[in-house]
């Protein structure tokens, strides 16, 4: 199916709502359910949030054919139809859907109204088709915010959820944050996901990387990092190789937004966190990580380590714990130091000399990925306190062209 090349494109196409007597589309049309489409989502996002989650949908078309009737009296049409392509735009992607529901590509980002581009297996491309202008993009990506259960607007003018039906993570800002207006960054993560054999097969590993991390995985021998950039590669990598994990074998999974979607696996335990508008009590990953540390289990992973959570993890790895997960870092050299900057030295009476010999022995290796690729796998041989150095070892690097 071709892309829709706006938004406006996008309603002509899909409403069969008015017509005149002649049977033709009419302008008015187009503006009708544009204006219905704007008024839900500015009066009822509760509602909309209640709908995408399962909660019967009959309260937000009685209040639609509310608004029809109020507003648009003088307006021929079906009801039944005007409610059934209303719900259809609010609980859909409209121009976005065709790329939504293309497993080839991994980012989708609009950093203007008419500037979009998409990466597509590692590789960026700008894309063809944009909003109507400003307004009409701003309150598309409202309506992703809300529909999932955040807050977006004049006070809270960023916001980051996750859409669990069709694996996206969205981040939206607005003004008066951006000043450029409203910004749509959408993270996708595939359906049909990638095993390390696929990976092979798409060279992001060679057979010798594929037959280490393996090995690794069945049996829970050490722990380890996957490091590279944003975007690299790396929760599809973490992915794969947790998909090996043996059955029997008990496993939690802490993340901040969920996307290892490993659901299908019974003995893995996913958890994350709890915010603040939420409603009770805030949950952090550290919080998640130090209960798991509680329970019988066999490995602890996190999704994405972001801020102090990664000392508890290291922490966990130096008392024989099997942990991993990855971390944002551009290059190995890089490593050690990026993750004595995401610990709050201050709440620990260590030195940071002590921290680091604490890291070589909770982590045994690391893998570092670029651009879908990964360049090395290493190992943490040794660290010399009186240099304060560590040493690597590279065991398995990519021969890949």
């Amino acid at each position: 199916m071709p892309l829709i090349k706006t938004q406006n494109e996008y309603l002509y196409k899909t409403q069969n709502l008015i017509k005149d007597k002649n049977k033709h589309y009419t302008l008015d049309s187009h503006k009708f359910i544009k204006e219905i489409i704007n008024q839900v989502i500015k009066e009822y996002y509760t509602l909309i949030y209640d709908v995408n989650n399962g909660v019967n949908s009959e309260p937000l078309k009685k209040e639609v054919e509310r608004l029809i009737d109020k507003n648009f009296k003088q307006v021929l049409f079906d009801r039944e139809e005007v409610k059934k392509q209303v719900f259809n735009f609010l609980f859909g992607y409209g121009i976005l859907q065709d790329l939504i529901n293309d497993d080839t590509i991994s980012d989708i980002d609009f950093t203007r109204y008419n500037y979009g581009t998409i990466k597509r297996n590692g590789k960026k491309e700008l894309l063809d088709i944009q909003f109507e202008d400003e307004k009409e993009f701003e309150n598309f990506s409202k309506l992703m915010i809300l529909r999932n259960g955040g807050i977006i607007d004049e006070n809270n003018s960023h916001c980051r959820v996750s859409d669990e039906r069709y694996r996206l993570r969205i981040n939206v800002a607005i003004q008066p944050r951006n000043n450029t207006g409203t910004c749509l960054i959408i993270r996708k993560h595939r359906m049909n996901q990638y095993n390390l054999d696929d990976l092979q097969s798409l060279k992001m590993i060679t057979a010798e990387q594929k037959n280490y991390l393996k090995e690794n995985a069945k049996n829970l021998n050490k722990s380890f990092f996957i490091i590279g950039k944003g975007a690299a590669g790396k929760t599809t990598l973490l992915r794969a190789i947790l998909m090996e994990i043996d059955k029997l074998k008990s496993v939690m999974i802490c993340e901040k937004d969920t996307e290892l979607y490993l659901n299908d696996h019974p003995n893995f335990i996913l958890q994350k966190i709890k915010k603040e508008e939420e409603g009770g009590k805030k949950v952090t990953l550290r919080d998640l990580v130090r209960d798991s540390l509680t329970m019988s289990i066999d490995a602890l992973f996190i999704g994405e380590m972001v801020a102090d959570e990664v000392w508890d993890v290291i922490n966990a790895g130096s008392t024989d714990h099997i942990v991993g997960g990855t971390l944002h870092s551009k290059s190995k050299e890089e490593f050690i130091e990026r993750i004595i900057t995401m610990i709050d030295l201050g709440r620990l009476n260590l030195s940071e000399i002590t921290i680091k010999k604490i890291i070589k022995n909770a982590i045994p290796f690391f893998v570092y990925i670029k651009d879908f690729r990964v360049v090395n796998i290493t190992e943490i041989v040794d660290y010399n306190p009186k240099k304060d150095e560590f040493v690597f070892k590279e065991i398995l690097r990519s021969d890949i062209d």
